[in-house]
């Protein structure tokens, strides 16, 4: 519950936050470890949607952050009972991995 806290109070330095992968994939898992799994979805998507449309730009997220959204929303796609769709994130996410050198 302390880490919702403080990533709910970064929202107060800087609004935009929340729209940042990263963000969305603490705040996803810190629901998720509260049992909800609707609104971590969401965010999970969110962020693989925004990692695509930032793709060039400067915000910034390690090549482990982004294989743990994909690998969170897997997650929850298969706890949901959405095995093919986990198997599609997890494809995407090769996808992804397959275009860098790390």
């Amino acid at each position: 519950d302390a880490a919702r806290v403080n990533i709910d109070r970064s929202l107060s330095y800087d609004f935009k936050m929340r729209d940042r992968p990263l963000y969305q994939l603490v705040k996803s898992n810190c629901l998720f470890l509260q049992g909800e799994v609707d609104e971590p979805k969401r965010l999970l998507e969110n962020a693989i949607s925004t990692m695509d449309i930032n793709d060039n730009t400067d915000i910034t997220i390690s090549i482990t952050d982004k294989a743990s959204i994909f690998i969170s929303l897997a997650l929850i796609l298969s706890k949901q009972n959405f095995p093919i769709d986990a198997d599609n994130i997890l494809q995407k996410g090769k996808d992804t991995f397959a275009k860098t050198t790390d």
